[in-house]
C-alpha cells in the first residue's frame, strides 16, 4: 500500500466517515488496496460494525466480494464480531454466500460458532437467505445438519430436520447427526429428529460401532439417556470388546470416584435436568460409600432400561466382578434391584450364580473401553486441581 491507501485503512478503522468521504472524493486512492494480511477496508468497516461506512465503501467502488489471506470475504468478518447490522446490510447488498475460508468455514458455519445471544438473530438471516445452499458438504463428509446437531443449534436443526431430512446421513467416520446430539446432550434436537425422521432406530450404531445410547452413556449426558431410555433404546448391546451400558457406567463408578475419590462427584450438576436418574442420586446420599451420578446411572439402566448385571466381556469377566470387592453396599443395591426387576417382569430364565463363583481378575473392563475409562478418570482429576 502506498501512503494514501494506508492512511485510508486508518480513517476506516478509527471510524472518521467524514474524513473517509473527502479523501475519496478526490478519486486518487485504490479503495480496494489490501493491507499485510489481505484485508481490504471492506473488511476492516465490517469488523468494526461501521454498517454507514460499508455503505459510503460500497457507493465509491469498494469490491463486496474481496476475500482476505484467509479467505474470509466482510461477511465472515462481520459475523465473527457478531456486527448484526452489518450482516444485514451486506446481505441485502447481495454479498456472495457459501463462500469457505482456508478453514472450511462457510458463513453459517462461524456463525454456529458464535456464543452470544445475538447468534440465532444471524444464523435466521443467513438460511432465509435467497442464495445460501444447506446442502454443502464439508471435510470428513459432514454437512450443516452434522454441525447443527453438534452445536445444539435448535434453529438451524429444526429446518433442516423437517426440509431437508435426506441430510440425515453418515459421514467419514460413520457417524449420523444423531449421534452429534445425543453425545453432546441436545435432548431438544434428538426428540426433535425422531418425532421428524421416518423409521430413525433408536440403536443406530456410529464411530466405533458405538450406538446412541452408549455415546450419550460416555458423555455421561443423563438427560438425553433418560430420553433413549424412554423410547426404547437396548441398553443391553454390547460393543466390540463385549462391554454394555452398564459395565461403562459401572466401571466409571470404580474409575472415577473410588479409584481416584473426590469429595463430591464432579457431575452431580448433570442431574438437576433429570427426572428418575436424580431421584435415585438422591437417594444415594445415605448408607453408600459415594454418592456418585455414575452409580445412580448404573442403578436406573437396571430399573428403566432392564440392564442385565450378569454380562460378561470378551474376557469373559462379569460387570459386578470389582464391585463386589471395592464397594459391597453398591454391589448389593444393585443385585436387590436386579431382582426386583426380574421379579416383578416374571422373567423366566434361570438366575445366574456369578455372584457366589466368580473370581475377581486384575481388570473388570479389559481392552478399549477400561482404557478409555482410566484416561478420562485422570483427565478429571488434573481438571479437579
Amino acid at each position: 500500500m502506498n501512503e494514501k491507501e494506508a492512511y485510508l485503512h486508518h480513517l476506516v478503522v478509527t471510524g472518521k466517515n467524514d474524513s473517509i468521504e473527502d479523501l475519496l472524493e478526490n478519486n486518487d486512492v485504490e479503495i480496494n488496496a489490501k493491507d499485510e494480511k489481505g484485508n481490504s477496508v471492506l473488511h476492516k468497516a465490517a469488523k468494526e460494525g461501521n454498517e454507514e461506512l460499508l455503505a459510503i465503501l460500497l457507493d465509491n467502488g469498494a469490491d463486496i466480494n474481496a476475500v482476505n489471506y484467509k479467505l474470509n470475504s466482510a461477511l465472515h468478518v462481520a459475523i465473527k464480531n457478531v456486527a448484526v447490522d452489518c450482516v444485514e446490510f451486506l446481505l441485502k447488498e447481495n454479498i456472495q454466500v457459501n463462500r469457505r475460508n482456508e478453514g472450511d468455514e462457510t458463513e453459517l458455519l462461524v456463525a454456529l460458532s458464535l456464543f452470544e445471544s445475538e447468534k440465532d438473530k444471524i444464523i435466521g438471516m443467513l438460511i432465509n437467505c435467497e442464495n445460501i445452499d444447506l446442502k454443502i458438504v464439508f471435510l470428513g463428509g459432514r454437512n450443516y445438519l452434522h454441525h447443527a446437531c453438534e452445536k445444539g443449534n435448535v434453529l438451524l436443526a429444526e429446518k433442516l430436520i423437517t426440509e431437508y431430512p435426506a441430510l440425515h446421513k453418515k459421514d467419514n467416520q460413520n457417524d449420523y447427526p444423531i449421534h452429534f446430539a445425543a453425545y453432546e446432550g441436545h435432548r431438544a434436537i434428538v426428540n426433535l429428529m425422531f418425532e421428524n425422521i421416518p423409521n430413525l432406530n433408536i440403536n443406530i450404531c456410529g464411530s466405533w460401532n458405538w450406538p446412541l445410547l452408549f455415546g450419550a452413556n460416555w458423555k455421561t449426558q443423563l438427560s438425553t439417556i433418560e430420553l433413549l431410555v424412554s423410547k426404547g433404546a437396548n441398553c443391553n448391546l454390547k460393543l466390540n470388546d463385549g462391554n454394555t451400558c452398564f459395565t461403562l457406567a459401572l466401571g466409571s463408578y470404580i474409575t472415577c470416584c473410588l479409584i481416584y475419590p473426590y469429595r463430591f462427584c464432579p457431575l452431580r450438576s448433570k442431574v438437576d435436568i433429570c427426572n428418575e436418574i436424580k431421584t435415585i442420586y438422591n437417594d444415594l446420599s445415605n448408607g453408600f460409600r459415594k454418592q456418585c451420578v455414575h452409580l445412580a446411572l448404573a442403578i436406573y439402566l437396571i430399573k428403566y432400561g432392564n440392564a442385565d448385571i450378569y454380562v460378561q466381556d470378551n474376557s469373559g469377566v462379569f460387570a459386578l466382578t470389582r464391585i463386589k470387592v471395592v464397594d459391597k453396599t453398591a454391589y448389593d443395591r444393585l443385585i436387590l434391584d436386579f431382582e426386583t426387576k426380574r421379579e416383578r417382569n416374571n422373567f423366566q430364565q434361570p438366575l445366574s450364580d456369578m455372584h457366589t463363583k466368580v473370581t475377581v481378575k486384575s481388570e473388570a473392563l479389559p481392552s478399549e473401553t477400561h482404557t478409555l475409562l482410566k484416561n478420562r478418570a485422570q483427565k478429571r482429576k488434573m481438571d479437579d486441581c
